[in-house]
């Protein structure tokens, strides 16, 4: 069939479903462009919401997976900790009996090869004690009997009171005796170590008629007594300092070494 002419009737009426054509197919790309877009853009929203969950979702996992760790970690030191095993001290002791029969018990260390001394359980008021700077010896002395007893950490002990006195004359007197005869003469008191190897005491000798006192020393080595010719109406016997045992004569205080030498 021809085109036909411009100037026949069926040309205008052909013309004018053409244009309708065109112009339904138009709309038509146009509501399918729309619908299009509008089921585009609810997909990326779904899409956008779901991975935005997805993305807190994992980050609130991240959070607590970072700090479950130290949680875990906070309680494993807290354990740790807790349990420490305490260092466990290793005492023991033995019993010193003196002359009278009274009895102290001493309590060491245990935990080295050389075992030192850390006190002395005892309740009892008529004994005293003291212990040697490096806690290796402790004396102990008995008020009412004026006995003293050197015990070492090993649990050896040995009775070190001076029992005689020989005068220059050759006489000798024993402390039994003098004792008995004057209850109140000092024999021997307030004994204290003045170093490992020197002990210092205070006795009346070599008086008996007089109220004098004098510092005497004993030297655990060589087990002999040595008056040392420090003398006052008062004398105290104090404790050890960086400069020697202290030692009061008369209000004056003077420091006194192993060797008996004193120094202001």
């Amino acid at each position: 069939m021809g085109k036909p002419s411009i100037f026949s009737s069926e040309y205008q009426k052909r013309m004018r479903r053409r244009k309708k054509k065109t112009i339904i197919g138009i709309i038509s790309i146009i509501v399918v462009f729309a619908i299009v877009m509008i089921v585009s853009k609810t997909n990326l929203s779904g899409i956008g919401k779901t991975l935005g969950n997805i993305t807190k979702s994992g980050s609130n996992k991240t959070t607590k997976q970072e700090s479950n760790p130290k949680t875990v970690v906070k309680k494993e030191k807290i354990v740790k900790k807790n349990n420490v095993p305490t260092k466990k001290v290793d005492t023991g002791s033995f019993v010193v009996t003196m002359p009278s029969g009274k009895q102290a018990k001493i309590v060491y260390d245990n935990t080295t090869v050389a075992k030192v001394i850390k006190s002395v359980d005892n309740s009892d008021s008529d004994l005293d004690y003291n212990i040697n700077p490096s806690s290796s010896a402790v004396i102990l002395f008995q008020k009412s009997t004026q006995d003293v007893i050197l015990a070492n950490s090993d649990g050896t002990s040995s009775n070190i009171t001076n029992l005689s006195y020989v005068s220059g004359g050759g006489q000798s007197f024993d402390k039994a005796t003098v004792l008995k005869n004057n209850p109140t003469y000092i024999w021997v008191q307030s004994p204290k170590f003045i170093d490992d190897s020197n002990i210092a005491y205070i006795t009346q000798l070599p008086w008996f008629n007089k109220n004098d006192k004098y510092i005497w020393k004993f030297n655990v080595q060589n087990k002999t007594n040595m008056n040392t010719n420090i003398t006052g109406l008062n004398v105290q016997i104090n404790n050890v300092t960086a400069q020697g045992l202290e030692i009061v004569t008369d209000n004056k205080t003077q420091y006194l070494k192993g060797d008996g030498s004193l120094t202001n």
